[in-house]
């Protein structure tokens, strides 16, 4: 699943709105098209405007604490942002495709697993990011299909993919840099700075 979509994490919300396109790397041809990115692009900005709410910074960290199990407050939380996200976007008569919601939406895991680590709740490692994901991908399911909306074919597809490369060890495979996420510092990057070091989505 490597592409053009997840090559760069967004910027924080409580900074200027940064440019969440990238280019794709030297000799390397993209495999989304322009309509498919922008879509992914608005999708985390969105998401990300959510998670960063000012307002609500403080009911955020704590649903994120989960009630002492972070990892499931974790989950609950990402799974929230993505749904409300996308009921939002087919309120305006736009359908964001299986692969932006799974891309999109372990890119936001990712963002709130720092979140939660820079207010000092709790260090995340690659296991429980893992369950993380697979955890926020079974509440969506499960909202939705109580909902009477069932997840896409794609997504379907990598929901098996991501549950069986944690069952056989070989998350780090399907989601590069998971084993170095805990601790890491995050800079968002400005528009056109290329020279910045750039993250990965979880799913890589």
């Amino acid at each position: 699943m490597p592409g053009l979509l997840n090559n760069q994490s967004a910027g924080k919300a409580s900074t200027a709105q940064q440019d969440t396109g990238s280019a794709a790397p030297s000799g390397e041809e993209p495999n989304v098209t322009a309509e498919e990115q922008a879509q992914y692009d608005e999708f985390v900005s969105n998401g990300m405007n959510l998670l960063h709410d000012e307002k609500n910074l403080d009911g955020m960290l704590q649903a994120l604490s989960g009630d002492g199990n972070p990892v499931e407050g974790l989950a609950n939380v990402v799974a929230s942002i993505v749904m409300r996200v996308e009921d939002s976007a087919e309120k305006n008569g736009v359908q964001i495709s299986g692969d932006v919601l799974m891309q999109g939406g372990t890119n936001l895991l990712e963002q709130a697993a720092e979140l939660v680590e820079e207010a000092g709740i709790h260090e995340f490692s690659e296991d429980e990011l893992g369950t993380a994901v697979n955890m926020a991908m079974d509440i969506y399911r499960s909202a939705r299909q109580q909902q009477g909306k069932l997840p896409t074919e794609q997504l379907g597809a990598e929901m098996q993919e991501l549950q069986a490369a944690e069952q056989d060890g070989s998350l780090e495979q399907l989601i590069p840099g998971i084993t170095e996420h805990a601790g890491r510092e995050s800079v968002a990057p400005g528009a056109g700075t290329a020279a910045q070091p750039q993250k990965r989505g979880l799913l890589g």
